[in-house]
């Protein structure tokens, strides 16, 4: 089972090598509806859609199929997103996504991922890759790129993540090589911090930081709140959002704002419908 196991991620990393020659992992969406309320802290915890994004090792820590329509304003760009995850039909953990940036009638934005994730250690380790194309139409450029993660979890509770984007730098696009590291408690209640490493930045402007936290009530109705601070660019950040889920589907909204620093619009949002 384990030779099955190595030959599926073997060829997994083989078709985002081949997906398209010289692609980027761009600026055009870093982030979905439930990362973005708790400050995107969810490389040491996130499963389901969102793990396409942040970890892509985390993609296997929740069992199950999820379909993921959403609109996204994120600092005044909107963004129409569709994403599916297979972490139930294979030991392999699968997620593909798609977002469309309508930028003029001749010309926009799109963005392409494939995300895969292994147990090594069933229910306790996950190793997982993610390839990003991403085309730019008004400029006419394009990209590729890859991240790489792992995920510890102990007694499905307390979570260890680490992550490199961008291992395949896309400058065309504006994408440069970041690391993130992740540590979250996933109990009564669902506790995230995460820090950011920019190696092109200098001093403490390297460092980012995010935080968020996850209330369920009535094993209904999620409450989150988050908060990011960015100093490279003097920006703190309030991040929020509700839900309401089901056994077969849900709806999410998030919001993120400026609060100090930053540029004067820095507020997105997002809304999402789910289908386990």
């Amino acid at each position: 089972k384990l030779d099955l196991q190595s030959r599926m991620v073997a060829r997994g990393v083989l078709l985002l090598g081949l997906l398209v020659p010289g692609l980027a992992r761009a600026g055009l969406q870093d982030t979905l509806t439930r990362p973005l309320a708790l400050g995107d802290a969810f490389r040491g915890h996130g499963g389901g859609n969102g793990a396409v994004y942040s970890n892509p090792a985390a993609l296997g820590s929740a069992i199950g199929y999820s379909l993921e329509a959403a609109y996204l304003d994120l600092a005044g760009e909107d963004l129409a997103h569709l994403s599916v995850v297979d972490t139930k039909t294979s030991a392999l953990g699968a997620g593909l996504a798609y977002t469309y940036h309508p930028v003029t009638d001749h010309a926009d934005d799109h963005d392409a991922r494939l995300a895969l994730s292994l147990a090594p250690v069933p229910n306790v380790l996950w190793v997982g890759v993610g390839g990003q194309y991403t085309w730019l139409g008004q400029a006419d450029e394009q990209g590729l790129s890859l991240d790489a993660g792992v995920l510890l979890m102990l007694a499905r509770t307390f979570g260890l993540g680490a992550v490199a984007h961008n291992l395949l730098p896309a400058t065309e696009v504006g994408e440069t090589r970041s690391y993130g590291l992740g540590v979250a408690y996933t109990g009564l209640f669902t506790a995230a911090f995460d820090l950011t490493f920019d190696p092109e930045l200098a001093g403490a402007d390297r460092f980012s930081y995010h935080g968020g936290l996850e209330f369920l009530v009535g094993q209904s109705y999620p409450l989150r709140v988050g908060y990011e601070a960015h100093p490279a660019r003097d920006a703190h950040l309030l991040c929020f959002g509700v839900g309401a889920i089901s056994e077969r589907a849900g709806i999410q909204l998030g919001v993120r704002t400026r609060v100090d620093g930053g540029d004067e619009d820095e507020t997105s949002f997002g809304v999402s419908l789910t289908f386990l």
